[in-house]
């Protein structure tokens, strides 16, 4: 039968040859899974940050704490001990 044999002929070709082919569409629709959890991640972080960020708004004593932790910032005539420990550190480099 002919009909068959060029429908099993085209669908093969769509299935593998073609640029939008089976396994380019599964491809895109990991990416696609994976951008989604990427999305939902930053969209969490998102709104800790502006927790984050009206505490510190409010609160001098905050302010002072987050600019010495993060940044490693200090008043005049005092020193800082960066103290690692060597668990996370480990961890991190792993």
């Amino acid at each position: 039968n002919k009909y068959f044999v060029t429908a099993a002929a085209l669908a093969l070709y769509i299935l593998i040859f073609d640029q939008n082919n089976f396994i380019a569409v599964a491809k895109w629709r990991f990416k696609l899974h994976d951008i989604r959890e990427e999305k939902l991640y930053y969209q969490n972080k998102s709104s800790e940050v502006k927790e984050q960020l009206e505490e510190l708004k409010g609160n001098k004593q905050m302010f002072e704490k987050f600019a010495r932790e993060k940044y490693l910032m200090k008043k005049e005539n005092e020193e800082i001990f960066i103290i690692v420990d060597p668990e996370k550190e480990k961890l991190i480099q792993d």
